[in-house]
């Protein structure tokens, strides 16, 4: 349970940076 939130986490951390990333350029 706690490795999959972690993943999933991780997957939307990821996309939200690269959001950020296209934003901030």
């Amino acid at each position: 349970m706690v490795g999959d939130k972690e993943e999933t986490l991780g997957d939307e951390g990821e996309r939200v940076k690269r959001r950020f990333a296209k934003i901030s350029a």
